[in-house]
């Protein structure tokens, strides 16, 4: 018998600014003039400044075939730098990526201080995980298996060392961004250097109830075109139990060029967390042991056909595995598989730019000794024309998943953004199939409260 659900979401979302140059100077400042270029007399001249600048010029100078690239464009656009949270995260405190989103009035938070700390996002308190997080230009979906699963997304489980950028924006906008949701989105933009010389950070942050994360990261490009960026983080937290939770997240990646058209594109991420589960408020009883681990690799390729026509061929592994267990009385072990593999040709049409994109993916998931797998295809096309201060972006989307009609999914934004003027507007509908994780988990009943008999 096929299950059939879906998921149908819409969302229209208007955002307007107006206010005068000095009251939004805070979140948008003109970059000042070329310090390479200005008298020594002034009070920006810096030889620092003027030896990265001249880094800089001699870096555009070797660039050997310049192209077009459609998601940097959209995010130079989109993504303005007045709706960086990063400054606001840097005044405030940040534990985990849940965090960034407690600046947002729409986003319901619920955070669990017990072992393991936990939380939670909702954009507008509705229910399952409807919220986007895109990092690094790749959308993640760490599964967390629990007692009593809810579909959502622990935010403890999203990478935070590397980031640099974020934006929570509300609306569509994420569907044209490599996202699948139609009510909001996450973007976590990771650090990378602006000249050949490198930059790395390290932070260490210690909260209540036993927290303590240490992080750190480094970014480097050298002239011949070769980018690195890697970060590791470790994170701890105990109850008043001292029942430990512990997990480590490391990243990594690598842009190679091989000639001037063809271009490298390697990353990898690895999360790993284990320790005790507290599954009810009382600190006589059992904790469950856990363990979760996320593998993502990705091995990409990129052609330059010309300035403004280029293709990319990507193949991405996901992993996700997750085991709760109680000694005897209670035992789960999940392992959700995902191969993909996805071509994009990018080129000029009319006054804008299009980026078309064809993906086949197999997806296996493992109950217990219970294995299911079933196929994806999807295709999408999305459009992004420009001129000075406003943008448009334009997404379409078929998928087909085994066992599930055809699913469609679109998207329109459009933006206005000034010194003075800040205007935002979108519209998208969008029905996605239902996860593995939903359709196929088996019952399974326990004993967590009374030995004697199963009572979950």
């Amino acid at each position: 018998m096929r299950i059939k659900l879906f998921l149908a979401s819409y969302v229209t979302v208007v955002v307007l600014i107006v206010g005068s140059a000095s009251l939004l100077s805070a979140q948008n400042i003109t970059p000042p003039p070329d310090s390479a270029r200005a008298p020594k007399d002034s009070i920006i001249y810096n030889p620092l400044e003027k030896a990265r600048a001249a880094m800089a010029a001699a870096d555009t100078a070797r660039k050997a075939f310049p192209s077009i690239n459609f998601i940097d464009s959209a995010h130079a656009y989109f993504l303005s730098e007045r709706m960086n949270l990063a400054g606001e995260i840097n005044r405030s405190f940040m534990h985990d990526a849940g965090d960034y989103l407690r600046f947002s009035p729409s986003n319901f938070i619920i955070e669990d201080y017990l072992t393991p700390s936990r939380k939670t996002v909702s954009p507008f308190a509705l229910p399952g995980n409807r919220m986007n997080v895109i990092f690094n230009n790749r959308s993640l979906h760490p599964i967390s298996h629990l007692p009593e699963p809810d579909n959502q997304i622990d935010f403890n489980e999203i990478p935070t060392a590397p980031v640099k950028e974020i934006y929570n924006l509300d609306g569509p906008l994420g569907m044209a961004l490599e996202g699948h949701s139609a009510v909001g989105s996450l973007f976590l933009v990771p650090q990378s250097p602006d000249s050949n010389l490198p930059i790395s950070k390290a932070v260490i942050d210690k909260g209540a109830y036993g927290y303590a994360n240490t992080m750190g990261s480094f970014a480097a490009r050298w002239r011949n075109g070769v980018g690195f960026r890697g970060s590791a983080e470790y994170r701890k937290v105990s109850d008043l139990e001292n029942r430990a939770d512990d997990s480590y997240h490391h990243w990594v990646e690598l842009y190679y060029p091989v000639s001037k058209r063809i271009a490298l594109n390697l990353s990898g991420r690895v999360y790993s967390r284990e320790g005790g589960y507290l599954y009810l408020p009382d600190y006589y009883a059992s904790p469950l042991d856990r363990f979760r681990r996320d593998r993502d690799l990705t091995a990409g390729v990129e052609w330059r056909h010309s300035g403004s026509n280029r293709s990319e061929l990507e193949f991405r592994h996901q992993r996700s595995e997750s085991r709760i267990a109680l000694g005897s009385t209670y035992f789960r072990n999940l392992d959700i598989i995902n191969n993909a593999l996805c071509y994009a040709y990018e080129t000029p049409f009319g006054p804008g730019l299009t980026r078309t994109t064809v993906e086949f993916s197999q997806g296996e998931f493992s109950d217990g000794g219970r294995i299911n797998k079933r196929w994806n295809l999807a295709a999408d096309s999305r459009f992004l024309a420009a001129y000075r201060k406003e943008a448009i972006i334009g997404y379409a989307r078929l998928e087909k998943t085994e066992g599930f009609d055809i699913s469609p999914g679109f998207s329109l934004n459009y933006i206005r953004n000034d010194d003075r003027f800040y205007f935002s507007t979108g519209v998208g509908y969008n029905t996605q199939n239902p996860a593995q994780y939903e359709t196929d988990l088996q019952f399974k009943s326990g004993s967590l409260q009374n030995a004697a008999t199963p009572d979950y």
